[in-house]
């Protein structure tokens, strides 16, 4: 989705603020495992002493740089039920379990450890190859992309939906916190990507399905994704984390 610059300077910069301190992230890159030596002594006072002497099996057994190549593998995926890194990392884990010793369980128990993988008919699982959001230059700015699927955790809201081939050019219009009414009162958001600091579901009720805008960003994200220690806290809008982008049709 491609955003004309035909919006208040203000607006514009609030994108840029909001999008420009995502951590970038390209799947194509490794990312080096951190040594750690697990010291089973210690981790025994976080855990009940009838589980202590697991961790000195664990300390023994615990392959790390497997566990990391795991990780990785499944980093390279975006994972929704049933789309295709869902179903390739379950089949990688199943392979690894296989090689490690556990025997396949078929129609009936085993002695042993096993592993099965229980299918449910067929489904279509949500997934996207392409998801960029970019101003678009002008005199004074060259184009600028603010989000896209190489660089950002978070680029595209889940079951978006796709754009015509080539994509789509719109103003963008600020709703500040975008949750009521009166937030669109004055701002016309029919055919316009709408941004808000509420969460995607809400703007896209708001401005989507009742004013007829394109597509929503939000400035929000879940505390799972948002950069930073656990627990902390966004303070002002230009400190976002980053942002969703969802590029969807306004009903007819």
């Amino acid at each position: 989705m491609r955003l004309g610059r035909a919006l208040t300077l203000g607006a514009a910069c609030l994108v840029l603020g909001a999008a420009g301190q995502v951590p970038t992230h390209s799947s194509r890159q490794a990312v080096p495992a951190t040594p750690y030596a697990l010291d089973p002594s210690s981790l025994a006072k976080l855990v009940p002493a009838s589980a202590a002497s697991a961790l000195v099996t664990l300390d023994e057994r615990f392959d790390q740089g497997a566990a990391m190549e795991l990780v990785r593998f499944m980093d390279r995926h975006w994972r929704n039920a049933a789309n295709e890194g869902f179903d390739a990392t379950i089949a990688e884990i199943r392979h690894r379990l296989l090689t490690g010793g556990f025997s396949e369980r078929t129609t009936r128990p085993v002695e042993g450890p096993s592993v099965w993988v229980e299918e449910f008919g067929r489904a279509n699982g949500w997934d996207y190859t392409v998801g960029t959001l970019t101003l678009l230059a002008d005199a004074a700015s060259p184009e600028e992309v603010l989000l896209s699927r190489e660089r950002h955790r978070v680029a595209l809201c889940i079951n978006s939906f796709s754009t015509p081939p080539g994509g789509v050019v719109a103003p963008i219009v600020d709703v500040g916190q975008g949750t009521a009414p009166a937030d669109y009162d004055g701002r016309d958001v029919h055919g316009a990507v709408v941004l808000g600091d509420a969460g995607p579901g809400r703007l896209w009720q708001m401005a989507v399905v009742q004013r007829g805008a394109i597509g929503v960003v939000s400035t929000a994200l879940e505390d799972y994704i948002r950069p930073g220690p656990p627990g902390s806290r966004r303070t002002a809008r230009r400190a976002t984390s980053g942002t969703c982008c969802s590029g969807k049709r306004a009903p007819r």
